[in-house]
């Protein structure tokens, strides 16, 4: 383009591109620019004068499946038409985001060699009475502690996935402070319905599934959205363990923590 403007940025590559296309087929010439964080949609002049009233919409309901139907139209629904910063990954993991599964894996790797002490040190109080300023770290801790590799890889996975993405758009602070909310709502759940005999970072993986899911439909231009599948699946998944399929579940853990995500992005917290 020899000569443009950038109508703005969007933090979702893919959705950015669905308008990029919904404007091609309205005969504007525009493409995705990519930056360290997000994208910026640069469109060619001279613009018509309903662009910049087509771009607010876009804003406000950027998931609209006016802009897929504009993807699928144009051939290229799925693909990406602009070259990815080559450092992706180490972007995506912050230090919290990596920090915290190294703790997750270094504790799981203590019980695999003989250093049961570890876990008993972690775990939920036998009773709310024992807490005190001293040992109030382990109404959190829980969620470090893991009983299978299937268990660890689970939920190193979504965490990874969920917990990267947030750190990356909100920052550290902010992944902190929902890891802590949800991860303290769930345990303490689980202690009231059970004892404190359980762990997992499940709870707070349903928590930023929460958070993304109530971000997605009230605060858009989060760029924290899921696909529907992926919501009906994490629902599925926790209806399905409260009617029982034969797996140790912290159910309580997985609805209060999922309970919290929800209430935290409902609040209407300041951003840039």
């Amino acid at each position: 383009m020899s000569a443009t403007k950038i109508l703005g940025h969007f933090p979702d590559p893919r959705l950015a591109q669905g308008f990029v296309d919904y404007l091609g087929g309205r005969g504007v010439r525009a493409r995705l620019v990519p930056t360290d964080s997000d994208v910026m949609v640069e469109v060619a002049l001279p613009a018509p004068d309903w662009l910049e009233s087509a771009w607010q919409t876009f804003l406000s309901d950027p998931g609209n499946s006016r802009y897929q139907a504009a993807s699928w139209q144009s051939g290229d629904a799925g693909r990406l038409r602009y070259q990815a910063a080559p450092t992706r990954l180490r972007l995506v993991a912050g230090p919290l985001t990596w920090g915290l599964m190294g703790a997750c894996i270094l504790v799981y790797l203590s019980a695999l060699m003989g250093f049961g002490g570890l876990y008993q040190a972690l775990s939920f109080p036998p009773s709310l009475d024992m807490v005190s300023v001293g040992n109030a770290y382990r109404l959190v801790t829980p969620i470090l502690l893991h009983f299978s590799l299937l268990h660890i890889g689970f939920n190193l996975l979504w965490w990874w996935q969920l917990g990267g993405v947030l750190e990356k758009r909100e920052g550290s602070l902010h992944l902190l402070l929902v890891t802590l909310v949800t991860g303290f709502a769930g345990n303490l759940a689980q202690f009231l319905a059970s004892g404190p005999n359980f762990g997992g970072l499940s709870g707070v993986v349903y928590g930023l599934f929460g958070y993304f899911w109530i971000s997605g439909l009230l605060y858009p231009r989060r760029g924290l959205m899921l696909p529907g599948s992926l919501v009906i699946f994490m629902l599925a998944w926790l209806v399905m363990g409260f009617v029982g399929i034969g797996l140790p579940i912290a159910n309580q853990a997985h609805l209060w923590g999922l309970i919290a995500g929800c209430a935290l992005a409902a609040l209407p917290f300041r951003r840039q």
